[in-house]
């Protein structure tokens, strides 16, 4: 069978990421993962490539000529980790999430997902034992979140908590393709009264849900159990002065949560905390009977943590949705980018009225950016309850997109910055919740455009590119003596080159397939009186490439200056500074 034949294609780039360097990017048509390209660019090139405009995207697809018939991996992927922003690069100083789900759990695929804690499921539990393999048990009754941390503490220690991607791996194939229920919990449950703690709970079974996705507040009935429920509703309440253990007040009169929250503090009290079971019994006692009642119990920014108490340093949620709108109730929801919707612009202006403008054309979030920046100034951004409630009764119960949203992307080479992108139409879009990196395209058709990207499957084995980092190195083809090349480099570049490491050897080879000469001089050179080498810029002679790696003897039984071969078999060898030859200068 005929072996497959690597084709590799270099280009200098004329990117300059920063002082005296620049990219040179590579095709590699061997197929491999996402994971698999990285590592190979890491360790023979810089990493995989960073595309920071069309031109060069242009560069990369040009270099391949006819080799690329597809598609092939660029260095960007999709991270674990939320990184909201404003459109107009606004501090996120506020938000108004909602946070439907409480629980967690991993797929088949070893993604986390939040779940309904009332749904069964199986469940992973740990013991505290040196015993690896008999650390971790799965249970594959089915339970709810809560049953399933009742069972494991006491039958083991705990839920499962997990600490990094192997620990993830390894419990996934021990469930054996089951979704199980881990130790992760969110609770984003508040009192009223700053820093009384939300530890005593009395949920009504399969409470809290959110119906309707707006039960931000918690009402207490006459027997004691407590539901989540709109915070516009009206109910009666109860005051109490000095947290769990003061003196409190029944209050007659039905209000919102929000207007007993502000009617107890204007009394110098606040809404009621129930710590324990002897605290709700007291409530009850001054509640008239067949009455629910407001308690200060109330729903605050998201706040997972593991059921053992172990601090969350590690996940692995699937994010799919990456632009945010409002809806009626002035409560955010996270959305696909390319769903339609009317949207809020705002204008620099002192005039408040005029201030903000809602189009109700239907547009994608970043059809609406662009109006916004072509029209006014941009998406508005929400900074505190009171605006977000000024624009809600602005959008007169419209839906509409805001200028927050979500960037998880990321370069593979660290440092450089996702401006520039250019995703096909309804890209990204994260088919089964599982493509985190990119490919860009060559193909002309219905779905692609030339150098258009799209996200995949990081497992897929594709073509890459990769790229270097090489300072830039100019081939002079005019022939000069060793020290007329220096005086010609330090009158119209910088410096006779130094090479000093494998990676700018490389580079200076692919140059070198253009010179005039059989060899290249470079800045290297020995020490009459002391007979050592070194770099005419100073650099420390830490990389060499002599032939069969053996430096040459010293002076005067070799000569002092050093040229580069341009053949199949590039390496350093001393020669005459006299002769005259092509050169590198920096």
């Amino acid at each position: 069978m005929e072996k497959p034949v690597l084709v590799l294609l270099c280009l200098a780039g004329f990117f300059v990421p920063f002082s005296n360097q620049i990219r040179r990017y590579c095709y590699d048509n061997a197929v491999m993962s996402w994971s698999e390209a990285q590592s190979y660019c890491r360790e023979k090139h810089t990493d995989l490539a960073t595309v920071g405009s069309q031109e060069e995207a242009e560069q990369l697809l040009n270099i391949t000529g006819d080799s690329l018939n597809d598609t092939a991996w660029i260095g960007l992927y999709c991270d674990d980790t939320q990184n909201w922003q404003w459109s107009n690069s606004d501090d996120v100083i506020y938000s108004n999430w909602r946070a439907d789900l409480f629980c967690a759990s991993v797929s088949s695929q070893g993604e986390w997902e939040d779940r309904v804690c009332n749904e069964k499921n199986p469940f992973m539990c740990y013991t505290e034992t040196s015993n690896i393999t008999e650390r971790y048990t799965l249970i594959e009754e089915q339970k709810t979140w809560t049953e399933a941390q009742q069972y494991c503490r006491e039958h083991h220690t705990d839920l499962v908590s997990i600490k990094n991607a192997s620990e993830n791996e390894d419990l996934v194939k021990k469930a054996q393709g089951k979704p199980f229920w881990i130790g992760l919990f969110n609770n984003p449950w508040k009192w009223s009264r700053q820093g009384d703690n939300y530890t005593f709970q009395n949920w009504n079974g399969g409470e809290p849900n959110n119906a309707g996705g707006n039960e931000n507040c918690v009402v207490m009935n006459e027997i004691g159990d407590w539901y989540d429920s709109s915070c516009s509703e009206k109910f009666l309440f109860v005051c109490c002065s000095g947290g769990s253990s003061g003196n409190c007040s029944f209050e007659g009169t039905e209000m919102t949560w929000h207007e007993a929250q502000s009617y107890c503090r204007n009394h110098n009290k606040d809404l009621v905390t129930i710590q324990d079971q002897d605290r709700m019994k007291n409530i009850l006692d001054i509640m008239p009977k067949s009455k629910s009642t407001w308690i200060g119990l109330h729903r605050d920014k998201e706040n997972w943590q593991w059921s053992n108490g172990g601090d969350v340093i590690y996940s692995n949620w699937t994010s799919q949705l990456f632009c945010a709108s409002v809806n009626s109730s002035g409560v955010w929801n996270e959305s696909l980018c390319k769903e339609k919707k009317p949207f809020m612009c705002y204008n620099e202006t002192s005039n408040i009225t005029a201030r903000y403008t809602l189009i109700e054309e239907l547009k994608t979030w970043t059809e609406a950016q662009q109006y916004c920046r072509e029209h006014h100034t941009d998406l508005v951004s929400i900074n505190s309850d009171s605006e977000n409630e000024d624009l809600v009764k602005k959008a007169q119960g419209k839906p509409f997109w805001i200028g927050l949203f979500n960037n998880p992307w990321k370069w593979s080479h660290q440092g450089d910055n996702y401006t520039f992108h250019n995703w096909n139409t309804g890209e990204p879009n994260n088919v089964g919740g599982n493509e985190k990196c990119v490919i860009i395209g060559v193909r002309y058709n219905q779905n692609q455009s030339r150098g258009e990207w799209r996200d995949k499957d990081c497992s897929l084995k594709l073509p890459f590119f990769c790229f270097d980092d090489v300072r830039d190195l100019v081939l002079e083809k005019e022939n000069k003596t060793w020290e007329e090349a220096v005086v010609h480099c330090r009158a119209q570049h910088r410096e006779l080159a130094s090479i000093v490491s494998e990676k700018e050897q490389r580079y200076a080879t692919y140059l070198s397939e253009h010179a005039n000469s059989p060899l290249v001089w470079i800045g290297l050179r020995q020490s009459r009186l002391f007979g050592f080498y070194f770099w005419m810029n100073s650099e420390p002679l830490d990389y060499t490439k002599w032939k069969g790696g053996v430096q040459p003897p010293g002076y005067p039984d070799s000569s002092p200056c050093v040229a580069m071969t341009t053949g199949s078999d590039p390496h350093w060898t001393e020669k005459p500074c006299t002769e005259k030859l092509n050169f590198f200068c920096f």
